[in-house]
């Protein structure tokens, strides 16, 4: 067993192959880290950026099912995480719940009162927003039921931003019981790879290819320049729904070998090709969440440049470059900028780095969800058991 180390019992049901999964590794490497036994118990192996085998082709087969089908089967895979979960607390006997809830299940509520153990709920973006921009529905009675009840029962509710607060207290979660945990990084993932290279013009993109993160803004964009007689070249890291309609619109624009498409990539290299970045780019992103790519471009101490968006502004403040919404030319203009003046591009990655030190790495922000939680963390570290 533990020792005297904290248990917790981190429980989550599915989630996709590229941030998502980066985040609940992250998270539990985090817990272990500060001094945590954690017992890691979900539907499916978390595997990172792997987009081929069994895995890759089950994920394909579920997508082309009616969304109501899909849930329903993630409902019934969540009542068996919590089977199986029961098992290992049985054993553990957790001093914590941690659970990445679904739309609907209730594991970790099923869970809580099976063990009475507290319950802390990671409530990620509003589930109505990404559905909607999908074009897809949700069962909102069932959603609505389950978020009150995560709300009375949970010790502590974690949201990623000012809009999900907003979001969750309207379906009913008591706002007291709501904190803030946002995307971060692995202190051994901070490094600094600042390049002073005067004759680079790389700027890249890191994460998956969803479509809201329009990555065909950053293609037009980069156009615009080359256009203008701007030598820059662009890097798109990364793999999703819309890579191959980037590529084909990279091709449309006679972008060439300017753009390069690196495809699915492990984590450990897709850090690597930030360092190759002069600035990095968020070209599009859904209003509600705190996406990964940025704490992992300000982790390379690398400028960004990103929407202005409320929830993006929440987080990083001035320590990043901003540009309207949807629109190529201002991309074009901001990246312009950037590129041209070095001063700024120090500035804004020095404030980004510095941020993200004091308030987003793992570790702080899993001590804090404890600390919240009423759990106290020792000085030795812990173990790990997935």
């Amino acid at each position: 067993m533990a020792g005297n180390s904290p248990r917790v019992l981190f429980i989550y049901t599915v989630v996709g192959r590229g941030g998502d999964a980066v985040q609940i590794q992250a998270m539990s490497r985090a817990l272990r880290r500060i001094g945590c036994h954690v017992a890691l118990v979900g539907g499916h192996e978390l595997r990172p950026y792997q987009f081929a085998g069994i895995g890759h082709q089950s994920r394909r087969s579920l997508r082309a099912l009616p969304w109501w089908l899909r849930d329903l089967l993630e409902l019934g895979l969540n009542l068996a995480v919590a089977v199986r979960a029961l098992g290992v607390g049985l054993r553990l006997r957790p001093q914590l719940i941690l659970e990445r809830m679904t739309p609907y299940g209730p594991a970790g509520l099923l869970l809580s009162r099976w063990l009475r153990t507290p319950l802390v709920v990671h409530l990620d973006a509003p589930f109505a927003a990404e559905r909607a921009f999908g074009k897809e529905g949700l069962f909102r009675g069932l959603h609505r039921t389950v978020v009150r009840w995560a709300g009375r029962k949970a010790t502590a509710v974690a949201v990623g931003s000012e809009l999900s607060h907003e979001h969750y207290r309207t379906l009913g979660v008591p706002p007291e019981k709501m904190v803030f945990v946002h995307n971060g990084v692995l202190l051994d993932e901070v490094v600094d790879s600042r390049t002073e290279d005067a004759a680079s013009r790389v700027v890249g993109f890191c994460g998956s290819l969803a479509r809201w993160h329009r990555v065909d803004l950053l293609l037009q964009a980069v156009a615009r320049l080359r256009s203008a007689a701007v030598p820059v070249t662009c890097t798109i890291v990364g793999m999703g729904v819309e890579y191959t309609r980037a590529f084909k619109l990279a091709t449309d624009l006679g972008l060439g070998t300017a753009v390069r498409f690196t495809g699915p990539v492990d984590r450990k290299t897709a850090l690597a090709m930030i360092d190759d970045f002069q600035v990095a780019v968020l070209p599009g992103t859904l209003p509600t969440g705190s996406p990964m790519k940025l704490f992992d471009y300000a982790a390379r101490r690398v400028p960004m440049v990103i929407p202005e968006l409320p929830n993006l502004r929440q987080i990083w403040g001035e320590a990043a470059a901003y540009f309207a919404p949807g629109d190529a030319g201002a991309l074009a203009g901001t990246l312009r900028c950037l590129l041209e003046e070095q001063d700024l591009r120090r500035r804004l990655a020095d404030a980004a780095w510095a941020r993200l030190i004091d308030r987003y790495t793992w570790e702080r922000q899993m001590a804090a969800l404890l600390h919240r939680a009423g759990v106290a963390t020792p000085a030795a570290a812990g173990s790990e058991t997935t």
